[in-house]
């Protein structure tokens, strides 16, 4: 009798507790907003390091492909017997975006309007080219330069730097690239055909 009496009362208590409690649903929310506090922060840094390496990348792969160009056999664009110059644009006046381009002015070793753009690389928004700086000799690195040409010639594998729209009498450049952070990273080049990281 007693275990009927006590039966009947526990079916009748689980009947009543189905589901979650105010209590439970409060913590398990306060459990994922710990972990999302922790997780998420750390993914837009990672991310917005990883696109900015890959930025890097694309300015140092589309210089080893100026100079692919030019040290190789490719038939011109413009319809020449392997004559023309090959090279990479940057200007500060317009941080958001480089050229590749053939050289058809092949005196002046700069970019210029009669120039054939190969390609413009749009930079991602919010990522941009922050310094241009080129190097002489021993000496530092000099910033401030509104425009950094670096050329490739045939047969030559070296680089032809130019700074400011003049002739090329530069030993290094330095692209220093910036993220929506304001973390930075370069891409380094040398006239004897380095391009690093």
């Amino acid at each position: 009798m007693i275990m009927k009496i006590f039966l009947k009362h526990k079916k009748r208590s689980l009947k009543n507790n189905k589901g979650f409690t105010i209590i439970e649903l409060v913590v398990v929310f306060f459990i994922m907003a710990s972990i999302l506090a922790v997780v998420i922060p750390g993914y837009l840094e990672y991310s917005t390091k990883l696109d900015l390496e890959n930025l890097a990348l694309d300015v140092a792969l589309t210089i080893r492909e100026a100079q692919s160009y030019g040290a190789g056999s490719k038939v011109t664009l413009t319809g020449g017997f392997f004559d023309k110059p090959y090279g990479v644009h940057f200007d500060t006046s317009n941080t958001s975006r480089f050229i590749f381009f053939e050289n058809t002015n092949t005196a002046d070793n700069i970019y210029s309007g009669g120039d054939t753009i190969i390609n413009t690389l749009i930079i991602k928004p919010g990522y941009f080219i922050n310094k241009l700086c080129t190097q002489t000799g021993g000496a530092g690195y000099v910033c401030g330069a509104t425009s950094i040409d670096i050329i490739y010639k045939r047969p030559n594998p070296d680089a032809i730097i130019s700074r400011n729209v003049s002739g090329g009498a530069y030993n290094n450049a330095k692209i220093e690239l910036i993220s929506p952070d304001q973390a930075t990273t370069s891409v380094y080049v040398s006239d004897n055909g380095n391009v690093s990281l």
